[in-house]
């Protein structure tokens, strides 16, 4: 992440709005326009320093979208001085919001409890939680109208790792669970 670039900027178009039935977690974050950042390390103090002052740069562009932090793994510590507050009595356990005036959430991926409405993040998360959303994609029917935007995510994020000439073990792993996968004809070759 550099200063002044932020992840991705989704700004959600007239009534073509995905719906929460359809991308759980992911859509509902998605209905207001929305900055998401995404840190497979646990995100650090400074990085959310430097994610804020990116938004509050697009800020002088005039538009107004609500900082999403999605991170593996983030400190109890590290969330009590930004004064977080998980709000886990209408959001999923593991989304914790910062002071209203920051327009900030924080999504700890592999704190989301393992439902289909939390997959789609979960696939962005590390080892067992990553490799359980992995499962869930390969339990989907083959009809299900999201699962070829997920097997091209998946078939990137296997690109991305065969690119990778220093992968650790965490990595090498997934990559081999992701050559497992039949990206062709869409299947799944269960290692022995």
């Amino acid at each position: 992440m550099e200063e002044g670039v932020v992840g991705i900027f989704f700004k959600p178009h007239g009534q073509a709005q995905p719906t929460v039935n359809d991308l759980g977690l992911m859509a509902r974050c998605a209905m207001t326009p929305a900055v998401f950042e995404t840190f497979r390390e646990p995100v650090t103090a400074k990085e959310i320093q430097t994610c804020q002052n990116n938004l509050f740069e697009l800020y002088k562009t005039g538009e107004r979208p609500f900082l999403w932090i999605l991170t593996s793994t983030i400190s109890q510590g590290l969330l009590n001085k930004l004064q977080a507050v998980e709000a886990v009595e209408s959001w999923e356990p593991g989304v914790y919001f910062l002071p209203e005036i920051t327009h900030t959430g924080i999504i700890v991926i592999n704190a989301l409890p393992r439902t289909p409405a939390t997959m789609w993040f979960r696939l962005i998360g590390k080892g067992v939680v990553q490799e359980q959303a992995i499962d869930d994609f390969l339990a989907l029917p083959l009809d299900n109208i999201h699962r070829p935007a997920i097997l091209d995510l998946l078939r990137s994020y296997k690109s991305d790792l065969e690119a990778d000439l220093d992968l650790d073990e965490e990595e090498q792993r997934l990559l081999a669970r992701l050559s497992s996968i039949n990206f062709a004809g869409d299947s799944y070759d269960q290692a022995d």
